[in-house]
């Protein structure tokens, strides 16, 4: 049996390995979708598959759509084999999958399509819940400050993958680009194989949180304030994109500005986690509950601050201070919201329940989607002052809901 300082120091190293581990997979993953775009359109020649745009569009979209639905696809299995399991497993059928494409064979698209959204739906729900196995027993602030740097390293990945995969692709074509991302998908495999082989912090929080589904009243209200923050973010992106920015009437100084404040989510997550280390090493606690509902709040703001834009007119550098407000707001209610309602999310029930609980949350963002995208090239809600206008009182009401309900003060 291991002595209190050596299982404190093994928690320690395996805290240390989460976030690096979590950053590999989405690094590879942001990676692969980058290469697949090109893979897709290239001709035979480049090692690509040359197809014509309407399949190759038809083809990523499905992609993406099975990603995006991955968690409850692939929910099943990972109940069954346990988060320890499913997480490793995944791990290794995503680079199973990156390794069949760097063949560069047509016919083994489709089993590609398979592995890979099996393994992200089996690795992102689980790593989430086995990182909440291991804070079970920390105060809030540590644990906010665990799962605030865990979706840091999401929001990194998310940058820097890409501009990997386009740098790898010109420099090697799809197929060695494919084989990058396999080789790093087998590292985090294999760093994830060690991580959960650790009996210990598994077994010591195998019986917290509530039992069975106690809190899914809780989870659902937390579930659709998710929808309506996903919905947000979505109807900025598209009102700061290229057809956005002309409706507002920026030039090009304005524009990149503009990129600056889209970044804001990044900047403003690291602060937050500098903070919850400065909290904690002061001793100090937070209440993760409250602290969620005031994300989703500043998340009703930042949609206000969209509407009050769009529905005065403004245009120029007056519309420039109106959208920057908003995009700031809304990496204010990004780095409180995501992360924190992520952790209250996988703490909230023993680790197979929470499974659930976070598929649910993780695909929270794709019916998002739906309601901004309904269709190819339509416009659904998000894009004008109303939608903000609804959004933000969606928000807010969400917000003292939330906090109301709360079983639990987390």
């Amino acid at each position: 049996m291991q002595s209190r300082p050596a299982r404190a120091n093994a928690d320690a190293v395996l805290l240390a390995a989460f976030p690096l581990v979590l950053l590999a997979e989405r690094f590879s993953h942001f990676g692969t979708r980058a290469i697949l775009r090109t893979y897709l359109l290239s001709d035979v020649g480049s090692g690509g598959l040359g197809l014509p745009r309407a399949a190759a569009r038809q083809l990523y979209e499905l992609f993406s759509t099975g990603v995006a639905l991955a968690p409850v696809l692939a929910l099943a299995a990972t109940v069954v084999l346990g988060p320890r399991v499913a997480a490793a497993a995944g791990l290794l059928l995503v680079a199973g999958g990156q390794l069949l494409l760097a063949t560069a064979r047509a016919d083994l698209l489709y089993p590609f399509l398979i592995l890979h959204v099996t393994g992200v739906g089996m690795f992102l729900p689980s790593w989430w819940v086995l990182a909440a196995c291991l804070q079970r027993h920390e105060q809030a602030t540590h644990r906010a400050m665990t799962f605030t740097g865990l979706y840091l390293m999401t929001l990194l990945a998310a940058i820097l993958g890409p501009a990997f995969a386009v740098w790898i692709t010109r420099a090697s074509g799809p197929p060695l680009a494919f084989a990058g991302t396999a080789a790093l998908g087998l590292v985090a495999g294999a760093a994830a194989l060690v991580a959960v082989a650790v009996p210990g912090p598994w077994e010591r929080g195998r019986h917290e949180g509530l039992p069975g589904f106690a809190a899914a009243p809780w989870i659902g209200v937390l579930v659709a304030a998710a929808v309506v923050y996903w919905t947000l973010v979505l109807g900025l992106s598209d009102l700061v994109s290229g057809p956005g920015l002309d409706r507002l009437d920026l030039d090009a100084a304005a524009r990149s500005q503009v990129v600056v404040f889209r970044a804001s989510a990044v900047w403003i997550t690291a602060i937050a986690w500098i903070a919850l280390a400065g909290l904690r090493r002061a001793g100090l606690r937070i209440r993760t509950g409250r602290l969620v509902a005031v994300g989703l709040a500043t998340t009703g703001l930042a949609a206000a601050g969209a509407a009050v834009t769009l529905a005065t007119g403004l245009r120029g550098a007056a519309a420039l201070a109106g959208i920057g407000l908003a995009l700031v707001l809304g990496g204010i209610a990004e780095a409180l919201f995501a992360p924190l309602g992520l952790a209250a999310v996988a703490s909230a029930a023993r680790p197979r329940t929470a499974l659930v609980y976070v598929a649910a949350w993780l695909v929270a963002a794709e019916a998002a989607s739906a309601i901004v995208r309904p269709g190819l090239g339509e416009a659904g809600l998000g894009r004008d002052a109303t939608s903000f206008a609804i959004l933000a009182g969606a928000a807010i009401a969400a917000a003292v809901t939330l906090d109301r309900v709360a079983p639990v003060r987390r």
